[in-house]
């Protein structure tokens, strides 16, 4: 009876959301064959649009690009201090744990990388220029792979890979978008989470480990939400100060660029 119930119910959502999803088709496009013949052209547009040349950024689109990395710049140096802030109570209730004698609650190999990155944290609370915007994508590849290491074998068992899989996906993979410049970049740094999981899946899963479909849709899943807040958070940036420099005055324009959190020069 429930197994009837589910196949009643998903049946009608995914009718409802199809039909939704045709209605959309066909109201922005003149008739049902050119939306169907957009869908189906869509794979062509892409790759021709990959293998275009790049035509040569406006000098507009160079200072939109800039003040963009600026912001992001100023946001990334708080992101920094409050993760390191993190790392650092992570590392207190270690040494709580150690000092009342009790066991860690993370593997050794996890609490040296643990400590690693509360030193990254440190060493960019410190010196801040170490994080400017010609090194916000370094920066992004080096919390990405603290990130990844999390969830191999060798730092985390398998009874809590779950729990560091969301801990991850909640405190690095999305928010480290602030420091991502690049959705390629973004799509390369969360693929080796899909590797690592689903070698884990195969190796593992006669302890307990869930079935590797399972698996490779949420790891792809995950993939794919980190990709869309890197190309939303860059648009809605780029849209943002677009509009600013079109409607300002340029003797207006630094004024406006810094009530928008954009200063004009990095500090």
């Amino acid at each position: 009876m429930e197994t009837l119930a589910f196949f009643v119910v998903s049946f009608t959502l995914e009718a409802v959301f199809l039909a939704r999803l045709l209605f959309i088709a066909c109201t922005r496009a003149k008739n049902l064959r050119d939306a169907l013949r957009h869908c189906i052209l869509w794979p062509c547009r892409a790759l021709r649009a990959l293998t275009r040349p790049k035509k040569a950024p406006t000098a507009q689109e160079l200072l939109i690009e800039s003040e963009v990395k600026k912001l992001k710049t100023s946001w990334s140096r708080r992101y920094v201090m409050a993760f390191a802030a993190l790392s650092f109570s992570t590392v207190l209730s270690i040494q709580q744990r150690i000092f009342m004698g009790g066991e860690r609650w993370m593997s050794s190999a996890a609490t040296w990388c643990n400590v690693a990155m509360f030193a990254v944290g440190t060493l960019v609370s410190c010196f801040p220029w170490l994080l400017r915007p010609s090194t916000l994508g370094l920066w992004y590849g080096v919390y990405m792979v603290f990130a990844v290491l999390y969830v191999t074998p060798m730092f985390t068992p398998t009874e809590q890979v779950y729990a560091f899989s969301f801990i991850v996906l909640l405190f690095f993979r999305l928010p480290c978008s602030l420091l991502c410049t690049r959705t390629s970049l973004a799509i390369l740094f969360n693929l080796p989470f899909v590797g690592v999981m689903s070698y884990r899946s195969v190796t593992e899963e006669q302890a307990g480990f869930s079935n590797l479909n399972t698996v490779l849709w949420t790891e792809l899943t995950a993939t794919a939400v980190a990709a869309s807040f890197v190309s939303a958070l860059h648009g809605a940036l780029s849209q943002c100060l677009g509009l600013a420099l079109n409607f300002l005055p340029t003797s207006l324009l630094p004024l406006g660029l810094q009530h928008l959190g954009c200063e004009t020069k990095t500090p």
